[in-house]
């Protein structure tokens, strides 16, 4: 087993590790914008960047603690910083979906397709932790998770509801995507 460098100490991110963790994650969130904004009364997406940079650091701390407590000095893999970084989105919850004012014509014609929209944007944070989780899952094994619609549903709707610890979201996510075959 590999022996932990462990100092006792706790060395905060330099700016410039946060500063490219955020290009990165404005990649990934862009990305995410332009696969869900398929629908005309989208305004805007944002998020608050100070929040993100706070999300950096809080799963940087955990790194520290893996390395302390699970003797990990390389941190935690792939699936285990993605929810971490999950955890903390459905905290903070840093991102926002702005409407446009929608016409008449529009709001009378509210069709089941534009429901299955809005289900999309009203768990904004919690399809784009999904997202992320299926990028992963593709990386692995070049496909997304495999579940049910109804269990992808569920999943949702519980990232919002449920009180979610972080040892847990990390269970979830290691259960949804299956290790890649070596």
């Amino acid at each position: 087993m590999v022996k932990s460098d462990y100092t006792g100490k706790y060395s905060p991110l330099d700016d410039e590790i946060i500063d490219e963790g955020i290009r990165n994650f404005d990649i990934l969130y862009t990305s995410y914008c332009n696969s869900v904004f398929h629908v005309g009364y989208i305004a805007d997406a944002r998020y608050e960047r100070d929040e993100i940079a706070e999300i950096f650091k809080r799963v940087d701390k955990r790194k520290h603690y893996f390395d302390v407590f699970h003797n990990m000095p390389s941190g935690p893999n792939q699936i285990k910083t993605a929810a971490l970084f999950c955890f903390w989105l459905l905290k903070y919850r840093p991102l926002t979906v702005l409407f446009r004012d929608r016409t008449k014509e529009e709001r009378v014609k509210d069709s089941p397709e534009k429901k299955k929209y809005d289900n999309e944007y009203t768990y904004f944070t919690e399809n784009f932790c999904l997202y992320m989780m299926n990028g992963i899952c593709k990386s692995f094994n070049g496909s997304p998770v495999k579940a049910s619609k109804y269990y992808m549903e569920d999943f949702i709707y519980n990232l919002r509801n449920a009180d979610i610890s972080k040892e847990a979201m990390i269970m979830l996510f290691e259960a949804l995507i299956p290790a890649p075959q070596i």
